[in-house]
């Protein structure tokens, strides 16, 4: 099941499949510039739910920490004369 995923949320995978099903399409008579207007609508609405998935995963992936204060050490309190 991951495998099929992984496929499935490859955007070079969804190209090839809109690619296929568009000179298919082509190639049985439909009109060139609909087959281009869906195909191209279908690649961007793939492109945003894709990088969307991705986006959610890596938020899920990643913790969220405050940064820590960096401490200054003796030899910066002496270069700036206070010390």
């Amino acid at each position: 099941m991951t495998g099929l995923k992984a496929v499935l949320s490859d955007k070079a995978v969804w190209v090839a499949v809109v690619g296929l099903v568009a000179g298919i399409a082509v190639a049985l008579g439909f009109n060139e510039s609909m087959v281009a207007t869906i195909s191209g609508g279908v690649l961007s609405v793939v492109s945003v739910v894709l990088m969307a998935l991705m986006g959610v995963k890596k938020a899920k992936g990643t913790k969220q920490t405050a940064p820590t204060p960096e401490q200054p050490d003796a030899d910066d309190q002496e270069s700036d004369g206070l010390g």
